[in-house]
This record gives structure tokens, C-alpha cells and sequence, in this order.
């Protein structure tokens, strides 16, 4: 459902919603088991009332933003806020599974992961599925080397099924901070030897760095700028967080000279060749976004209404144009969009969303110490969520539509096991 076509994951969605509303319809006491849910519910349905406000303040004002008026049409422009809402229903399936049942489900989305991440890489190097080519590749005067580097990459980004590469690496962040957690934590205790899947038993060690190595690869292959970024990172917080002693001063020693060794790449060079005028555009868009902020800092100025609205700024000030799209920065996004109300309630639900993913690191799940894969997927999920907001720094990644997919899913997950922890059944 998280990996697929945006038209596969909308109709799973639906079907979703439908399946999990008749369930709580036939059996209302379902509701009781989910209190562990209010907190998130309320801050999520406060997001939602700010996004919606917005729209309705600024086709009720009328409202002016150096001379343009956005055009509001309050029910179309509502139409993503459903994506807030998903994770419960998720949640009330999610419920009802046995112990076995949802860890085989979340085994499943480990392993949909994987294979997504293996067709991403024959993306990067054949045109398959709405092929997006590498932008340096058309600069002038670029003529590809011979050497060791030049000679591997591919001339594709790596999009999966999403279209668009910052998506990818966005929804790609949650299997690479699970696996990598994952091994991170088989190497720290040596008793994880073997992972039952069903009928068969593997390896987990070998299994779970193969697993890191190929989701980091299909990330790395997405070709984002920023990604390249947030991916270290992310192992460093994992590895830093998840192992104890000298093993942990050996990963980051190992990760600061890969780091190094990198950059000074022809690859690396040619990816960021391009990245003063990028800059410069994303400068100023964000200087419009802001101006919307000044002038309109209580309810923004209307929920992704920002697009259109930057081109009166460009005009008005009479600069180069920049993106004319969202503000390619969550905060500033949601602030712009949706006002004080709505930034606020964007910061808390984050806030609740990186405090249980940690709460189910640190928890003990199961009397019987079977708890590596809620703690994988507890300290999994909060890299991940810090990779996601560090994408947020130049892409509005969290209301894109095939990235709220994921994120619904980890919220719903998440949920489940800290309801399951606090109830303490064995996960």
C-alpha cells in the first residue's frame, strides 16, 4: 500500500477506511481499546481544523496578498486533510490482529521495502517508470569520466513508484531506519542469532546489514541533495544511539572517513555543481513565503494556497522568479499556509510522533525479552522522522500525498505497539 502507485495506495486506503468503519460499527467497543490514541487524535483533528479554517477565513476575507487573491474552493482544497485521520482507522484493524498476525504484517512492509529498494536500483540505470534523468547530465560542456566512480552511476534517479525522487527518499527513510536499527542492534546482543519468518529461520545478523546496505543504496540512488545528507545522519544517530562501547566509536570513525572520502568525489562534485542557483531559487521563494507570514501571521493564507500566491510577490518586488509551488520548507509551509494555529498544531503532532517512537525504543515489550523488532522499529521510526524533517528543510515533503502514505502507516504501527506495550501483550 506504501509503495506502490498513487492511484494502488488510494484505493487500498479506501478500502481500509471502509473495512476498519464497519468493524467499529458491528463491535463499538473496539473504540475502548484505542485511548492510548486520544492525544494524537486531538492534535491531529486541531491540524485539521487549522488547515481548514484557513481556507474558509481566506475565501470569507477575501483576502489580499500584494494585489492577488487566491482562488478558494474550501471542499477541493480540503481534500488531503483525510490523511490525518488515516491512522486510526489503520489503527482499528491493527487491533484486532494477534500477536503473530501484526508482526508478520510489519516483517511484510520490512520486506516490500527491500524489493522496492532492488527495483530502484535497476531504475537508476534503465527508463523504467516515468524515468527521471540527472540533471547534471545536460549541463553544458559535462562529459562523463572513466574513472571507478563515473564508470558505476547510472544516469537515472531512483523514484520507485512515486514519480519524483524527494518522495522517494522521504518514504524510503522508514525501511532504511528499520533495518539499520535492526542490525545495529543483532550485533549489540548476541543472543538475536536467528529470525524466525514462518516456516523458515535466517540469519538475522547477515540479514538485517543486507537489508540496511540495499535501502540505504535505493535512497542514495534518488540522487537527492539533501538526502545525501540526512542519510549519514541518520546512521550516525542509530549508530550512536544503538551500540555501546568501542563498536560505536569504530562505526562513526568508519562514517566520518567514507563521509570525507566522498565528498571529494567527481560524483559528489557534479551532484552539488548545480547548487547556487538552486539555492538562490529556493531563497526566493522562502523570502515569499515569509512576506505571507508577515502579513498574515493567524491564519496564513489559505491551506496550499501559497503556490499561486508566490508569483504576486515575484511581481510585486520585482525579482527573479523563483519555484512557484509550496515553500519547499515544512515549517515555513505550514506557517504561511495555515497561520500560527496551524504551525503549532504541526510542531505538537511531530513532537507526539518522535515521543513514542522513543517511548517504543525504551520500553520493554515482552516479559519474555522478544523485543527486538518493536525497539528496531522504535528507534527506527525516530531516525527516520528526523531524516523526514531534514528533507522538510528544502522540500515540503510531509503533505506530499505519497508521502503521507508512510507516514499514516508508521503512525499507525506506532501507535498499535505503544498501545500493546502499555497493555503488555508480547508483540
Amino acid at each position: 500500500m506504501v509503495y506502490g502507485p498513487m492511484a494502488t495506495m488510494s484505493i487500498s486506503a479506501v478500502a481500509v477506511m471502509l473495512l476498519a468503519t464497519i468493524v467499529v460499527v458491528r463491535e463499538p467497543k473496539v473504540l475502548a481499546k484505542l485511548q492510548t490514541a486520544r492525544k494524537l487524535f486531538y492534535v491531529s483533528l486541531a491540524l485539521a481544523v487549522a488547515c481548514v479554517w484557513s481556507l474558509v477565513w481566506a475565501k470569507w476575507t477575501d483576502l489580499e496578498f500584494m494585489g492577488a487573491h487566491p482562488n478558494v474552493q474550501i471542499l477541493k482544497d480540503s481534500a488531503k486533510a483525510w490523511h490525518l485521520f488515516f491512522p486510526f482507522f489503520l489503527l482499528v484493524l491493527l487491533s484486532r490482529l494477534s500477536d503473530r498476525k501484526f508482526r508478520t504484517i510489519i516483517v511484510i512492509w520490512l520486506f516490500a521495502g527491500l524489493l522496492i529498494s532492488f527495483f530502484a536500483f535497476a531504475q537508476h540505470y534503465f527508463p523504467i517508470y516515468k524515468p527521471s534523468k540527472l540533471a547534471y547530465l545536460n549541463y553544458p560542456n559535462y562529459v562523463r569520466g572513466t574513472g571507478f566512480w563515473d564508470r558505476l552511476s547510472g544516469s537515472y534517479h531512483a523514484t520507485g513508484f512515486t514519480g519524483f525522487h524527494l518522495s522517494f527518499a522521504s518514504i524510503m527513510a522508514f525501511p532504511f531506519g528499520v533495518w539499520l536499527t535492526l542490525a545495529v542492534l543483532s550485533l549489540r546482543r548476541g543472543r538475536h542469532n536467528v529470525w524466525s519468518l514462518g516456516a523458515f529461520s535466517v540469519p538475522l545478523k547477515p540479514l538485517a546489514v543486507f537489508g540496511a546496505v540495499v535501502t540505504f543504496g535505493a535512497n542514495f540512488l534518488s540522487y537527492s541533495k539533501i538526502a545525501w545528507i540526512s542519510g549519514p545522519l541518520t546512521v550516525a544517530l542509530i549508530g550512536w544511539t544503538g551500540l555501546r562501547g568501542r563498536i560505536r566509536y569504530g562505526v562513526m570513525g568508519v562514517l566520518i572517513m567514507f563521509a570525507g572520502l566522498w565528498s571529494t568525489t567527481s560524483e559528489f562534485r557534479l551532484r552539488f555543481q548545480g547548487l547556487n542557483s538552486i539555492l538562490g531559487e529556493r531563497l526566493e521563494l522562502w523570502k515569499a513565503n515569509w512576506a505571507m507570514v508577515r502579513e498574515h501571521p493567524w491564519f496564513g493564507v489559505g491551506w496550499h494556497h501559497n503556490f499561486e500566491l508566490s508569483y504576486a510577490y515575484y511581481d510585486w518586488m520585482k525579482v527573479k522568479h523563483g519555484f512557484s509551488s509550496h515553500a519547499h520548507n515544512n515549517l515555513l509551509d505550514q506557517w504561511a499556509t495555515t497561520g500560527l494555529f496551524g504551525v503549532l498544531s504541526f510542531i505538537v503532532l511531530n513532537f507526539l510522533l518522535f515521543k513514542m517512537s522513543l517511548k517504543v525504543y525504551r520500553a520493554k515489550i515482552s516479559s519474555r525479552g522478544d523485543d527486538l523488532l518493536p525497539r528496531a522499529l522504535g528507534l527506527g521510526f525516530f531516525a527516520a522522522w528526523i531524516c523526514l524533517h531534514i528533507n522538510g528543510v528544502t522540500q515540503a515533503n510531509f503533505w506530499d500525498a505519497k508521502v503521507l502514505h508512510q507516514i499514516g502507516w508508521v503512525s499507525a504501527v506506532t501507535l498499535e505497539i505503544v498501545r500493546r506495550a502499555e497493555s503488555r501483550v508480547r508483540v
